[in-house]
């Protein structure tokens, strides 16, 4: 209750500086660019961000996420652009900052649905089922698509789980199983190229791995219900953001012993491998497998 309303007078006080600031200055001039970056483009704002990530260095990715909302010269990159800092601070386990960055996207674009679905998946790892229903359902009025769809479905699936084993509610559970089902039937039939409900789960699964929502993806995958490549990929990076570098490692070293990889799948795999070395301090092993990677398919390294 508490964040709640903290969130709420955070998104009421920052609407009243926007007023303020269109009082004193007036509109934003489009004619404005950023003397930092030589009047470079919004490409070169996601490269610098995207490096300062890479290279670990969060305070410096911060401030370049704000140049980038400062200095915006079309207003309408300005949701993505929150909605990228919201991503990013997800990825560095900053939830506050995440739901205040994905409700300025929504302030300015109610229908921004990458905002939509991502925040829902946020609210519904946070037990906020209420709310998260609302950003949820949202999303599937705005666009039908597989992850809207099942992102819904998803959402019905955690809040059945969840009620039944709180409550043991049977009747609940019946109703949220074919709220889920229904969905899940949507999903199937917006995209040719995601007709079963196991595509579906690898979809979410995978946009849940790039939000940092383990929990969620882990709900995701299961149901996936997949031993194929891309899936043990998504396990591997799913292992690896919850500090079970172990088992990452296995995963990765079963398939590419396997015999089963392409050229391709085995460059992915070593690059991870190598990724996972790095960050655990093992230079040795992360450049013989980088090397590998390299050999392999060096535009793919």
């Amino acid at each position: 209750e508490l964040e709640l309303i903290v969130n709420e007078l955070y998104t009421y006080l920052l609407d009243q500086v926007h007023i303020a600031m269109d009082r004193v200055f007036g509109p934003r001039s489009n004619t404005v660019t950023s003397a930092s970056l030589d009047g470079d483009d919004e490409a070169r704002w996601k490269r610098l961000t995207m490096e300062a990530e890479v290279m670990r260095e969060s305070g410096v990715a911060v401030r370049y996420y704000q140049e980038r909302l400062g200095q915006a010269v079309d207003e309408e990159q300005l949701p993505d652009t929150w909605c990228s800092y919201a991503e990013y601070s997800l990825r560095v386990r900053d939830v506050l900052r995440a739901e205040q960055a994905f409700r300025e996207a929504l302030s300015m674009d109610s229908g921004h649905v990458r905002s939509l679905v991502a925040y829902g998946f946020l609210l519904v790892s946070r037990n906020r089922a209420k709310e998260a229903e609302v950003f949820l359902q949202s999303a599937v009025d705005v666009e039908s698509s597989p992850l809207t769809w099942g992102a819904l479905a998803l959402f019905w699936d955690v809040l059945r789980a969840t009620m039944f084993d709180r409550e043991g509610n049977t009747a609940a559970s019946d109703v949220y199983q074919r709220e889920s089902k229904a969905a899940i039937s949507q999903a199937t039939k917006v995209d040719p190229s995601v007709t079963t409900p196991e595509q579906v789960y690898e979809l979410l699964g995978r946009r849940l791995v790039e939000l940092y929502l383990e929990d969620l993806a882990n709900v995701a995958l299961v149901k996936a219900n997949g031993t194929t490549f891309s899936v043990d990929m998504l396990y591997a990076k799913l292992f690896f953001q919850a500090d079970q570098v172990d088992e990452a490692c296995d995963i990765l070293t079963n398939r590419l012993t396997s015999g089963t990889c392409n050229g391709l799948q085995e460059c992915k795999a070593r690059l991870l491998l190598g990724d996972i070395y790095a960050a655990t301090d093992r230079a040795v092993e992360a450049e013989a497998s980088y090397d590998a990677a390299l050999r392999i398919d060096p535009e793919c390294a």
